[in-house]
Formats: structure tokens, C-alpha cells, sequence
């Protein structure tokens, strides 16, 4: 009886070259599925929470610029300069709300409060603009003041 001791050493040699072949195919084959599950999860991360917090983050800081322009055009009554920065801001806010629209995985209810919300203070925003450009300054001026 021959054991497998007693097969010619070439044939061991292509034998055990073929079974560390294999595996090595099997482990290239289970690293490749992987990392593309690991790429995968990546473009999710990213795709998702960190453009929402960037959205958020840049829609807040619109919205107070807006806030502060607001001030600085009742007070200094520059609105030439002070104008067209304000439909800067609510153009790239309703960009980010657009973002957030499109990202956002959590309720719609949440992102249509804030577009309402938006919308609300943004045609508050352009009654007060109008006031100014009548020459209502303190009744625009008492608008931008804080109520609290």
C-alpha cells in the first residue's frame, strides 16, 4: 500500500503548490468581498450623516447672517450692500434644505416644519424690507428687536 510518502516529490511539490494556490485564491476572494463591503458602508457614512451635518451647519450659518444683515440693514440703512448678501444667504439655505431633503433619513415631518418655519420668517423678512424702503425705519427696527 503506498502511502503518501511514496508519490514522487514532484508531484508533492505540484500538489501542495496547488492546495496553497487554492487557498490563496479563496482568501483573495473573501479580502476582495470585504473591501467592497467595507467601500460600500463608507459611501453610506458618508452620503448620509456627514452631509446632513453640513447641511445643517451651513443652513444655520445662513440663517444667522440673515439674522445679522437684517440688523445691520435697519440700522445702518445700507441696503444697496446689505441686499443682495441677504438672497446669498436664503439662496444657499434653500439649497442646504434641498440637501436635507434629499439626505435626511429620519421623518419628513421634521424637515417640512423647518421649510415652513423658513418660509415664515423669510416673508416676515421681506415685509420688513419693504417697511424700510417706505421709510417706516422704526416700525422695521422694532421687527428686528428681540420680544424676549
Amino acid at each position: 500500500m503506498k502511502g503518501i510518502f511514496d508519490i514522487r516529490i514532484g508531484t508533492q511539490l505540484k500538489v501542495g503548490f496547488g492546495v496553497i494556490f487554492v487557498f490563496l485564491m479563496l482568501i483573495s476572494f473573501t479580502s476582495l468581498r470585504q473591501t467592497q463591503r467595507i467601500a460600500s458602508t463608507t459611501a453610506t457614512m458618508y452620503d448620509h450623516p456627514l452631509q446632513v451635518s453640513q447641511a445643517i451647519g451651513s443652513l444655520r450659518s445662513d440663517v444667522l447672517s440673515m439674522h445679522r444683515a437684517m440688523k445691520d440693514l435697519v440700522l445702518a440703512a445700507e441696503a444697496n450692500t446689505i441686499l443682495p448678501a441677504l438672497d446669498g444667504y436664503r439662496i444657499d439655505a434653500l439649497k442646504q434644505l434641498d440637501i436635507l431633503q434629499e439626505r435626511y433619513l429620519g421623518p419628513e415631518s421634521d424637515l417640512d416644519g423647518i421649510r415652513e418655519d423658513f418660509e415664515k420668517w423669510n416673508t416676515i423678512r421681506g415685509e420688513t424690507i419693504r417697511l424700510l424702503r417706505e421709510g417706516q425705519v422704526e416700525e422695521a427696527h422694532s421687527r428686528t428687536d428681540r420680544k424676549s
